[in-house]
């Protein structure tokens, strides 16, 4: 066993461990932000973060990744690999590319899509609506060789029928990968996750679970 000492973020893949383990965790910038947590992420989980804007939702993920930084407490990421899907979609003027190579490019599948994913699959991105591209993004990390799927906004530019595609999609994750998901959408993340999590300013005393 290895143990991450006091303001310590590690990365150790070990198979019989969680995805993730969080104890008296604190992350922050230059300052503390959010936190302590107190969690896990177990493989086939899906976990919600929610709160307020601005409390450290995204900074919690951006800790996960390594660019926030951990004051206080211990963070262990044990999935290999972990993806990221941004709050804002990268935009170009110009990507001449179609969706089925951009998901061959990442190693994610153009089989098995959503079928309003299948229907635009030889589609160049940049001829994409907004709520297509971000479907196209969220599957291109769910679909890919990540075990661990962090996901920022994912509702984001999506129309109803495209934000229950994304919820259809997320109840199928298979048993090999675990998601943590940031939405402003409480009920999304109620009927989508099986662990919800509320994210608070951080607090010297308290603790998060």
């Amino acid at each position: 066993m290895r143990v991450a000492n006091a303001t310590t973020r590690v990365d150790l893949f070990d198979g019989n461990a969680p995805a993730l383990d969080a104890r008296a965790l604190v992350v922050g910038y230059d300052r503390a932000v959010t936190g302590p947590f107190d969690f896990s992420v177990r493989y086939g989980q899906r976990v919600g973060l929610f709160g307020p804007n601005g409390v450290g939702k995204s900074t919690l993920l951006r800790a996960i990744t390594g660019s926030a930084t951990v004051h206080s407490g211990s963070l262990i990421v044990h999935a290999r690999p972990v993806a990221s899907q941004p709050q804002s979609l990268v935009q170009l003027g110009y990507m001449p590319w179609t969706c089925r190579e951009q998901l061959k490019l990442l190693d994610a599948r153009s089989q098995d899509a959503p079928s309003s994913l299948a229907e635009v699959i030889d589609t160049r991105v940049d001829r994409l609506s907004g709520g297509q591209r971000q479907l196209l993004s969220v599957w291109s990390v769910l679909s890919g060789p990540a075990q661990l799927v962090l996901l920022d906004e994912p509702t984001s530019y999506l129309d109803p029928h495209a934000t229950d595609t994304l919820r259809e999609i997320l109840q199928m994750l298979p048993a090999n990968k675990a998601v943590v998901a940031v939405s402003h959408d409480r009920a999304f993340l109620e009927q989508t996750c099986n662990l919800l999590i509320e994210v608070k300013p951080f607090s010297a005393a308290g603790t998060s679970q």
